[in-house]
């Protein structure tokens, strides 16, 4: 299952398992850390860009090292799941069963 997320044109593709896993975290009242998820730091990076993008997840703070280059840093701590956030585990979860 992939999940289609556009931004200033552009196509991003990424798992929707690794997005749901990281919801399920956030929806614990938990901060998702990479190393717990088994990705790298680059691609856990890219896909918490993708959720904060979407409106899955709100208070995520991501820190670049100027516009446009490589994100430096993502912070999730305090972050809360958005109406969207939980209507994608919902649907996640619907279609698991």
């Amino acid at each position: 299952m992939e999940l289609l997320i556009i931004r200033k044109g552009m196509i991003y593709m990424t798992s929707a398992d690794l997005v749901y896993q990281i919801l399920k975290v956030i929806e614990q009242g938990k901060e998702p850390k990479f190393q717990e998820m088994g990705i790298n730091k680059n691609d856990f990076h890219a896909v918490i860009e993708q959720i904060d993008e979407a409106g899955l997840a709100s208070n995520l703070v991501i820190r670049r090292g100027g516009q446009g280059n490589p994100i430096l840093m993502v912070q999730a701590n305090g972050s809360r799941l958005t109406p969207a956030g939980r209507n994608f585990i919902a649907e996640y979860e619907s279609r698991v069963k």
